[in-house]
């Protein structure tokens, strides 16, 4: 049930603590139903319009995590997904900032990398048009082979995308990314980018 997925977000570390803050929180929270891979996030319209009226920072989160997982539906989540987030959070009335949740492993080709955007050999408009122009998976599984090297996986890939598209919504709005490594729950260790 939502309660009880709302209950459970709520025993995790994020909340510890928050009650001495404010402990009236938790009649602020809304749980809202959704779905990154749908045209549209799969937010209802009554949910969507109360997001543009109430929501000041978005926490993007959400992603298609399989190493192993289909190119069109990883780029539909993490890239097409992220997109329309973003201009969700650009519709809100009170919008202060966009907090994405990329990964260290986003820019795993390099030797090195530091707080600061890469390029990447595909736009995030020609992943999308692969996601709509081409009908057949086994010929995007094909394609996506040579697309992605020299990314082990359409996980990495498609973060390292969405960051670039990310860099291309400079002055829209103010962007955080956080690239966590798999240590991060413990160790809170993480590379940070902020545009202003």
């Amino acid at each position: 049930s939502d309660e009880a997925r709302l209950q459970h977000m709520l025993n995790e570390f994020l909340f510890q603590g928050i009650e001495k803050i404010d402990e009236n929180f938790k009649s602020k929270l809304r749980l809202i139903n959704g779905d990154m891979e749908l045209d549209g996030l799969g937010i209802s319209s009554e949910d969507r319009e109360y997001i543009i009226e109430n929501v000041n920072i978005t926490i993007h989160g959400a992603a298609a995590l399989n190493f192993k997982g289909k190119f069109k539906r990883t780029v539909a989540i993490n890239v097409r997904g992220t997109k329309q987030l973003l201009d969700l959070t650009i519709d809100t009335k009170h919008f202060q900032s966009f907090i994405f949740i990329s990964t260290a492993y986003s820019q795993c080709p390099r030797v090195h990398s530091s707080e600061t955007f890469y390029e990447t050999p595909l736009d995030y408009k020609d992943a999308l048009n692969i996601l709509n122009c081409i009908e057949d998976e086994n010929s995007v599984d094909f394609v996506s082979k040579k697309l992605i090297y020299p990314w082990p996986n359409s996980y990495t890939f498609t973060k390292a995308v969405t960051e670039d598209m990310i860099r291309q919504y400079q002055g829209k709005l103010p962007v955080i990314i956080v690239r966590p490594s798999i240590g991060m729950k413990i160790k809170l260790k993480f590379n940070l980018i902020k545009l202003n």
